[in-house]
């Protein structure tokens, strides 16, 4: 049985991607005929299209072949990459209701599509509900996090969470840095910018182009050429 929050929001991501109907009638008749395994090749396939995507889910779901955890993993990553956080976070939520064991892997997909179009406070939520989930954030997590606090310019929010990692013994990567320097580069705060970059160069990750470019970018900002 196709689950509802799957056929509401297909319908509704295919509208807001601007498939016309005529479109999504193609690309479902192209993809009909594909088993299991040539689904899950095209959720895979970093070229396929948002609605691509939503019609090979559609599939899955109508087909009876969304049994194991693997294969919302899939899925779930699937729609991350297209920032479909409503879908990402609804098959989530169904792969719990049907007991089939939450892994980091699965949450981890879903923070990063709330990371990337979503409410930053959501992402901090599915954060702080992990361990009761008995399961344990990795740094990808936290970078997540991370990201949703920079795209939402709440810099300081983005360091509590730098400094979180490190409260639980798992160390910052240079996506983590890289962040939260943009984060303080939107904001206009080019002093914690340097401070994190000098960081990154007494510590043992140097810093990227994309750290260096950020902080540069702060202090432009404020004329502290």
């Amino acid at each position: 049985m196709e689950p509802r929050w799957l056929h509401a929001v297909a319908c509704s991501g295919l509208q807001t991607a601007g498939v016309p109907a005529g479109a999504a009638g193609r690309i479902a008749g192209g993809l009909a005929g594909l088993g299991k395994g040539q689904l899950q090749g095209v959720l895979r396939d970093k070229r396929k299209t948002v609605g691509e995507i939503l019609q090979v889910a559609e599939l899955l779901a109508q087909g009876g072949h969304l049994l194991k955890p693997q294969d919302f993993t899939v899925l779930i990553a699937a729609f991350a990459r297209h920032h479909l956080w409503r879908e990402a976070l609804g098959a989530l939520d169904d792969m719990q209701a049907r007991r089939l064991g939450l892994n980091v892997i699965s949450y981890s997909a879903t923070i990063s599509a709330i990371a990337k179009g979503g409410p930053w406070e959501l992402a901090l939520v599915m954060l702080a509900c992990m361990p009761g989930q008995g399961l344990e954030p990795d740094a990808v997590c936290y970078n997540s996090v991370v990201s949703a606090h920079e795209r939402c310019e709440r810099w300081e929010c983005a360091l509590g969470v730098l400094r979180e990692m490190r409260g639980r013994h798992l160390e910052p990567t240079a996506v983590s840095f890289g962040a939260v320097i943009s984060a303080c580069e939107k904001a206009r705060r080019w002093e914690p910018a340097l401070a994190l970059l000098a960081a990154m160069w007494t510590g043992v990750l140097a810093p990227n182009v994309i750290c260096c470019s950020s902080a540069i970018s702060a202090c432009e900002k404020c004329g502290q050429w």
